[in-house]
């Protein structure tokens, strides 16, 4: 039975937003992220906002980010930049997460005075100085030279930002410890010093598919011929490190020197997580190839398409969520994302896993062209995960041997 509006509808009438004077601000946020879910698009939803940004001292952290999603639910670009310039001006610092959603605003909407503002945000957020310098630092490839954080020092930082600072302290080591050991230009050096950093330290544990996993990543992407019109798709990039040595295996051998019409895009939510592997990718001097889209990729596989156009996709790497691989996979297939040989790997089958991915593609419809490769996680023998490789997502067949 489908979904019925017109009751909720009648539901919103004036008097009953006025009845909602007693709600909390998080009840009336939870109440406007409802709406939007269901794609209420509605005079009493956005009457809501307006009772949200009345005053914005009492909007906590955690409901900034339910804002920022229902604005987009809402396609309320406005709404958004209207919370953002609002709790800037109040000197109220947003968790990097919840700057992933902005530099998304940003960057699909082709605004980049507006990432530029997210960036000086968020180098006034992050605890860590490494990270501060990394998000000044694209400040200054984006032209805005002689950034003073110092002049910032009165903004309260967000306690999600410091919850997250042991986490940020790893991540400002690891960049000090690839900048310090890593020659600029070399991929592969990047990649064994993003290794090593590991390696050095048994506690320094970086969640990287390196090591036998990226063993199978070499084998997936050897002998691949992508078409001038395909690209290589990344979903979960992290610091970079799979980015760049899909960049270096698939185009940088045939690059150089000269400009490459295919890429490698690859996407990440955590906006600090974008400033480090946007800073790898540049080091390893792969920029020209390599992009990392600000994102929540449920939301942003449609750029896929938007950007290169149908059939695009000629290899996917899926590093995100497991119990989403099989939902992403089917709107990459509606939207007619793939190329008609394109290759799928699925890292992290086993662990946390991805029961319904292997269940639909390796299982039930018994694919002769689906394997699932059995190793360890990297710098962790006693650790198995299972990685799933796929050619012909759409339809067409190959062959692998085990």
């Amino acid at each position: 039975m489908p979904f019925q509006h017109e009751p909720l509808l009648q539901a919103l009438s004036t008097e009953s937003i006025k009845k909602m004077s007693e709600f909390s601000r998080m009840e009336i946020i939870n109440t406007v992220w409802a709406f939007a879910r269901c794609e209420l698009r509605y005079s009493a939803t956005f009457s809501l906002f307006d009772r949200i940004f009345e005053d914005l001292t009492e909007v906590d952290d955690q409901s900034v980010h339910a804002l920022c999603c229902a604005t987009w639910e809402l396609c309320e670009g406005g709404l958004t930049w209207k919370l953002f310039e609002s709790l800037n001006s109040s000197h109220r610092c947003i968790d990097t997460t919840s700057s992933g959603f902005l530099l998304m605003h940003a960057s699909w909407a082709g605004l980049p005075s507006r990432e530029v503002q997210i960036l000086a945000a968020l180098a006034k957020t992050v605890a860590v100085v490494a990270l501060q310098r990394l998000a000044i630092s694209r400040l200054v490839i984006n032209g805005v030279p002689g950034f003073n954080f110092h002049s910032h020092t009165s903004f309260v930082r967000n306690p999600n930002c410091e919850g997250a600072w042991y986490r940020h302290q790893k991540l400002g080591q690891l960049v000090h410890f690839v900048e310090a050991t890593a020659f600029e230009g070399n991929p592969q050096s990047f990649l064994m010093c993003i290794e090593g950093f590991v390696k050095e330290d048994h506690q320094r544990w970086l969640k990287v598919a390196a090591g036998p996993k990226a063993q199978v990543v070499d084998m997936a992407t050897s002998g691949l011929s992508l078409q001038l019109n395909e690209v290589a798709v990344e979903m979960g990039c992290f610091v970079g490190y799979t980015a760049i040595r899909l960049g270096w295996r698939l185009f940088h051998p045939r690059v150089l020197g000269t400009l490459c019409c295919a890429s490698v895009v690859s996407t990440e939510l955590e906006a600090v997580h974008v400033c480090i592997a946007r800073h790898h990718i540049d080091g390893a001097r792969l920029s020209n190839l390599v992009e990392v889209w600000p994102g929540h990729i449920p939301w942003t596989t449609p750029r896929y398409t938007e950007q290169f156009g149908s059939f695009c996709v000629g290899f996917m790497f899926m590093d995100h969520k497991g119990t989403r691989f099989h939902i992403d996979v089917d709107d990459c297939k509606s939207m007619q994302a793939f190329a008609p040989r394109s290759r799928l790997l699925c890292d992290n089958v086993l662990k946390p896993g991805s029961p319904v991915h292997l269940w639909k593609h390796h299982r039930l419809n018994h694919h002769p062209d689906a394997v699932v490769w059995s190793l360890h996680e990297f710098h962790e023998p006693d650790v198995e995960d299972w990685q799933a490789i796929h050619d012909g997502v759409i339809g067409c067949t190959s062959s692998w041997s085990c």
